[in-house]
């Protein structure tokens, strides 16, 4: 793994929002994060399955997990830890839980809190951070076709340039086979993925760099700025310059 595929692995940031927040990923992450709830509460609708998290506690959403959350307080502020590769049994993954912290790990998530910059200090607390909770998180079954749509979506992730034709070599498929996996697991296609992981990845430059619309553009493989544009109002409903102000204020 080199510099650039290291940093794409993972991001690190806090969000603040207004008194009410609502969330739509509906159409699924692309990878695992661990969500810190500093002020506020939340309550998360997962294909209809509720869980509620309040100021202080730490929770776990798995990759292609679909969720609309709702966020209430005075203040609303929590730490997201999005990250690629989670070490685990094979066939195994973990679900939407709240993560029991133990007085170390405590200790790990505020060392982690105050260094978001993706960087070897920062990566290791958050692997010292997912073996403390890991031997309390209640793990599920995976099966084939999901391990591969995970598989995938890690794929896209390293390498902005895949196309489906080459995704399905990297995976050992057809192409026929990779567009039914994707419509089966994921309710979507493989290049929509690929720009919601894209976009997702803009966001966090636009938010956290000083980096030109233009800039960003060419470094996500968009075929240009004025369709890097459009894809991330697709998305978001906003302009580069709209996210890049409502996340910094």
């Amino acid at each position: 793994m080199n510099n650039i595929q290291f940093s794409k692995s993972f991001y690190f940031f806090e969000c603040n929002f207004k008194r009410s927040h609502h969330t739509d990923n509906s159409r699924g992450t692309s990878c695992h994060h661990i969500g810190y709830v500093k002020s506020g509460s939340a309550t998360f609708d997962v294909e209809g399955k509720i869980y509620t998290f309040a100021a202080g506690d730490v929770f776990y959403t798995p990759p292609a997990c679909k969720y609309h959350s709702y966020w209430q307080g005075e203040k609303i502020c929590y730490d997201s830890y999005a990250f690629s590769v989670f070490p685990m049994e094979s066939g195994e993954e973990y679900g939407v839980q709240k993560l029991y912290l133990t007085d170390r790990a405590a200790e790990i998530l505020a060392s982690l809190s105050a260094n978001k910059t993706v960087d070897c200090t920062s990566v290791g607390l958050l692997y010292l951070l997912l073996g403390e909770v890991q031997p309390n998180m209640t793990p599920t079954v995976r099966d084939e076709r999901s391990l591969a749509a995970a598989r995938a979506l890690t794929l896209l992730r390293e390498d902005f340039t895949l196309n489906v034709p080459s995704l399905s070599k990297k995976l050992g498929m057809s192409v026929s086979a990779v567009y039914a996996l994707f419509s089966d697991t994921l309710s979507s296609t493989p290049m929509t993925e690929k720009n919601r992981i894209r976009t997702e990845t803009a966001v966090e430059m636009l938010t956290n760099t000083d980096l030109s619309v233009e800039e960003i553009s060419a470094r996500l493989g968009f075929s240009s700025a004025a369709y890097f544009r459009k894809v991330l109002a697709a998305f978001y409903g906003k302009t580069p310059r709209e996210i890049r102000k409502f996340n910094n204020n």
